[in-house]
């Protein structure tokens, strides 16, 4: 399984317009072949939540809906607008396949996917929720930190719920659940680590994965109370790969990554992740308190709508709980 880059570029003859190009396509493979999909799958995953699976290794543990359409022709419309410039340098135009999934991975895929299938009942029944938040706000708080964003108490305790809910999400869906666990699974086999306590897999192994269903969750969630979606599937995309690649990388990671749209999401769960003890309207104002501590970058003019977004939310939220 893989993607074909073909390079395209138009000449300064090239008409204003409609085009039509057509590809000729022909692969040979090594040996005989055996399908690993059939021709079409009606099932898979949906959520009214996650609209776009790239990236986050949903589709090819979970499966989405698809066709297939043998042929050797494919032709794709392109239109060209406004006046040419001369190029300096030809750029390369050759082709180039990037492998998205081979044979060996299916087979690791299997095998995490057996094991978990094995233990999902001490899985389960061993994340807890108020464990799991303890946890993942340790384990946040040390990740950030790792990527030169020391989180402040409130940043700490919505990123925490953020992460928490995420989790709980897909957990309490059988429908999904392989595809939090899955993943995560196949990581620490290849690393070998030890898989016999579920909590320590899913902070150790797990943080990257959970890292970025979060963020596609929160923009899911942010879209749906503001009534549309504000970032496009690129700049979501970007962002998907940005948060989690640097915290992976323990690189410096900028601070408004988290809030937006992180934190802006966990304004909209708080109350749905409350662990024994704790005043949500006391969280949100520590989450309060924390963003006007980072006004010298939130209220940057090129960051003015994703700050209104998160302060609207974040006001919701408190005047919900009567603060």
């Amino acid at each position: 399984m893989g993607t074909l880059y073909v390079p395209i570029r138009t000449t300064e003859a090239a008409r204003e317009g409609q085009h039509e190009i057509e590809l000729n396509i022909k692969v040979k493979g090594a040996a005989a072949a055996d399908r690993v999909r059939p021709q079409g799958a009606d099932g898979g995953f949906r959520s009214d939540l996650i609209d776009d699976v790239v990236g986050l290794d949903l589709g090819r543990v979970l499966g989405v809906p698809f066709t297939v359409t043998p042929t050797r022709k494919i032709r794709l419309a392109i239109t060209i607008q406004g006046q040419a410039d001369s190029a300096e340098a030809i750029p390369s135009m050759a082709a180039k396949f990037e492998s998205l999934w081979t044979v060996k991975e299916a087979e690791a895929q299997a095998r995490a996917f057996q094991e978990v299938d094995d233990s999902r009942v001490a899985i389960t029944s061993g994340v807890l929720l108020e464990p799991l938040y303890v946890g993942l706000l340790v384990e946040g708080q040390h990740r950030f930190a790792q990527s030169a964003v020391p989180l402040r108490v409130g940043e700490a305790i919505a990123l925490a719920k953020m992460l928490t809910y995420t989790a709980r999400h897909f957990l309490e869906d059988p429908r999904l659940q392989d595809g939090l666990l899955v993943p995560i699974w196949e990581l620490a086999q290849e690393y070998e680590l030890p898989t016999g306590d579920p909590l320590w897999v899913l902070r150790n192994a797990g943080f990257g994965h959970l890292v970025r269903l979060s963020v596609a969750l929160s923009f899911g969630l942010v879209a749906r109370a503001l009534g549309s979606q504000p970032w496009s599937l690129e700049e979501r995309r970007g962002l998907i790969r940005l948060i989690a690649g640097r915290l992976e990388a323990e690189e410096k990671l900028p601070v408004e990554f988290i809030y937006i749209p992180l934190l802006a999401a966990s304004t909209i769960i708080a109350h749905g992740v409350n662990v024994e003890g704790e005043d949500v309207g006391h969280s949100l104002r520590l989450l309060k308190k924390a963003r006007a501590a980072r006004s010298d970058v939130l209220d940057d003019p090129e960051l003015a709508e994703a700050s209104q977004i998160f302060d609207r939310l974040l006001e919701a939220a408190l005047k919900r709980q009567g603060g």
